[in-house]
């Protein structure tokens, strides 16, 4: 702990070397025993095993660096441990499940039961949840924890915060601090109350304050009784709009080792900016600890890391306003685990305290890739530091479609936005649109190479990539995504088909569903109201041509999402010209298919002339069509004019291996890059007018050489009346 140096004639403080501290009972890695005490609560540096802690401590200069640095060491740890706690509390909370198990962060694991006394289904006023440990690394509790603890909930509020009585018995949950250090293994037991309030700004979480509540640590290799803490309320709020983390802590402090008691406070509080240790400014708290015969030990903030030290330990012996000890150091030295005090373990902190970097200012990531957010959420943005210049900001929500892939043209969201400080909370006018990509935007007016700049109150600076801010999804309850569900994936005159959507993700309220037809050719839907349905042709139908189909999710909130499907429709190919590509199942391609085009869906462009033939085929069915473009050229191997008849062995010109002197057949589909060999095409019927134009063709064709995959067949018809291939 603190070692203190006493303020001489010259009124010099002398700065000495601080000692290493394992907690109270006994201090640091040389785990010295404790000598006798005299029982009076007076006694001496290390005294009290004999006696009582009844009675108020006199401080010394032996004892004062301890009773400096025990309460704060003890405090972390409670305050770590209420914070595991509370994150238990949480997750029942919103998960509700009657027992959960797991394994730890690093090792060990963990288990949770919820006892729910009342039977309502959720987290209520007199519900008990059980933690268990078993050599458990859990942050920010410890490296490892064994043990068990119960929490008899108070109360819930709206916001998700919670009261509630922690109860730990004897022996207590065994806590180890740091691995292969003994020294700083210990127990807890005892009660406590737990009390967790959130709001927009603030968050805030409070171990203590209650009537009974009262904690012994307790240290194995020592064979003096625990540490007490008492009448103790220890106070860890975040606020958001600030930026800035406050620690408040109060406690009677009872200390086998020490031989007495002394009465522990913040009589202001003592902030550091998020993730920062205290820095020293005008107003910054302080910690007194007050003991026998008014002597007091005043601990205050002088340096947020670097070279110089952290605080400054002052020793007031009667109360006289006279210094008679002065020391300084750091916060660790008080032994402590790390800074819980300062850190923020709330999602987006860092969980630890780092030095202050006065130019630091960061955004912290407002979306989690893993975890969707709620249509009704309001969207906060944190940063690190207050910025300026927050009126000339303009915000933009973009909705960028349904996912998982986005439509790809990005519509804008109405929003309103407040900006709270460091905190900016932006709210849609409307309810966002279940299963849904967004991305935020910010345009500060002061753009960069880069993007947007922004800068803070205290000088630093951040630029904001392209002004991108993050990028999230909504829940994924209602998403329609029709598909066909059965071969073939057409309709027929003689054959129909099933289309459908896909089953809604675990969790998800219930959906109606709704199919409709939109356009095109007449469809029989089976069974309108169900997820899956047979489609037949109806009649009226004529030619090669579609139909749209629109699938409709509805929840009970009233809320909706709908999409459609191009089914294509095959009546008869009497029209002036059709085609039809069969694609087998190839690797790269979900499903077999069969692309049919006509003049309702498509437009078919026939060029050649002499030993050469182009075929273009573009689909026009619409964006909601799944049908591809192909193109398709021949040419005679020996220069000779295109006739009727076979043409066998045509290779792709790329194709390497082609011999010299043989048919040339080029087939694209998706630029899949085909490069065909051993193929064939049968020209059944060509004529063409004075100018050469290709006036009628009937052409069937097999693409072989594509691998392992099926062969691709074809059959075009341009004025022809010879039908299809089959």
């Amino acid at each position: 702990m603190w070692k203190l140096a006493e303020v001489g004639a010259w009124s010099t403080a002398v700065v000495l070397a601080l000692a290493g501290c394992g907690g109270g009972g006994g201090g640091g890695g040389s785990n010295p025993q404790p000598a006798p005490g005299t029982g009076t609560g007076t006694g001496g540096a290390t005294g009290g095993n004999a006696g009582t802690t009844s009675a108020t401590l006199k401080f010394t200069s032996s004892n004062a660096g301890r009773v400096a640095g025990y309460p704060l060491w003890a405090s972390e740890g409670l305050m770590r441990l209420g914070n595991a706690l509370s994150d238990d509390v949480l997750a029942t909370i919103k998960q509700k499940k009657a027992t959960e198990s797991g394994e730890c962060e690093v090792t060990g694991t963990w288990s949770r039961n919820f006892q729910d006394n009342d039977g309502n289904g959720m987290v209520s006023a007199g519900d008990v949840i059980t933690m268990q440990f078993t050599s458990c690394h859990r942050e920010p509790l410890a490296r490892t924890v064994d043990g068990t603890a119960s929490v008899k909930i108070t109360s819930v509020d709206g916001s998700g915060g919670f009261v509630a009585a922690v109860t730990v018995l004897a022996p207590g949950i065994a806590i180890s601090a740091t691995v292969g250090d003994k020294d700083a293994d210990f127990r807890v037991s005892g009660a406590a109350r737990l009390a967790l309030s959130m709001s927009d700004t603030r968050t805030t979480l409070v171990v203590g304050d209650g009537v009974n509540d009262e904690v012994v640590f307790d240290f194995p290799w020592l064979s003096i009784g625990g540490d007490r803490l008492s009448a103790f309320r220890m106070e860890k709020s975040q606020r958001w709009d600030e930026a800035r983390s406050y620690l408040d802590l109060r406690m009677r402090y009872a200390s086998p080792e020490l031989g007495g008691s002394f009465d522990v406070s913040t009589p202001v509080s003592i902030s550091s900016w998020l993730d920062t240790l205290p820095d020293p400014r005008p107003g910054q708290g302080w910690l007194l600890m007050q003991g026998a015969a008014k002597d007091e030990v005043r601990i205050d903030v002088t340096s947020a890391g670097g070279a110089g030290k952290q605080i400054s330990v002052k020793v007031d012996f009667g109360g006289d306003g006279n210094l008679d000890l002065l020391g300084d150091g750091n916060w660790s030295d008080a032994g402590l685990i790390s800074g819980y005090f300062f850190a923020d373990y709330t999602p987006g902190g860092r969980g630890n305290t780092y030095a202050m970097d006065p130019n630091e200012f960061s955004l912290r990531a407002p979306f989690r890739a893993s975890t969707a957010i709620s249509t009704q959420a309001a969207l906060r943005i944190q940063l690190t530091r207050p910025p300026v210049a927050t009126e000339s900001w303009t915000w933009r929500l973009m909705d960028k479609g349904q996912i998982p892939g986005g439509t790809g043209v990005a519509q804008e969201v109405a929003i309103t936005v407040q900006n709270l400080g460091a905190l900016v909370l932006i709210k849609p006018v409307q309810p966002l649109r279940y299963s849904r990509q967004y991305e935020l935007v910010l345009d500060t007016g002061t753009p960069t190479t880069q993007g947007q700049l922004l800068r803070a109150t205290t000088g630093g600076t951040l630029d904001i990539y392209k002004g991108t801010v993050g990028g999230f999804q909504t829940l994924d309850y209602l998403n329609p995504r029709p598909g066909f569900f059965k071969r073939p994936l057409y309709l027929s005159a003689t054959q129909g088909t099933r289309v459908g959507t896909f089953a809604q993700n675990a969790g998800a309220p219930t959906a109606t569903y709704n199919w409709t037809q939109v356009s095109g050719q007449p469809v029989v839907i089976a069974t309108p109201t169900a997820a899956e349905t047979d489609i037949t042709l109806g009649a009226g139908a004529t030619g090669i041509g579609t139909a749209t189909l629109r699938l409709t999710m509805a929840l009970a909130d009233g809320t909706s999402e709908s999409a459609d499907i191009v089914v294509r429709t095959v009546h008869d190919t009497a029209e002036s010209w059709s085609s039809v590509v069969h694609v087998g199942a190839l690797n790269f391609n979900v499903n077999e298919q069969f692309i049919w085009g006509g003049p309702q869906v498509g437009q078919l462009l026939i060029d050649g002339g002499g030993d050469r033939l182009t075929i273009n085929y573009a689909d026009k069915a619409g964006p909601a069509s799944h049908y591809p473009d192909w193109s398709l050229q021949l040419r005679t191997g020996d220069g000779s004019a295109l006739r009727p008849g076979k043409y066998s062995n045509a290779w792709s010109a790329k194709a390497v291996g082609r011999p010299d002197g043989v048919n040339l057949l080029e087939f694209d589909m998706r630029q899949t890059g085909f490069l065909p060999w051993g193929s064939d095409f049968t020209v059944l019927e060509l004529e063409t007018d004075g100018s050469g134009a290709i006036t009628k063709l009937a052409l069937d064709y097999v693409v072989r050489g594509v691998g392992d995959y099926t062969p691709i067949t074809g059959s075009v018809r341009w004025n022809s009346l010879l039908p299809l291939a089959p």
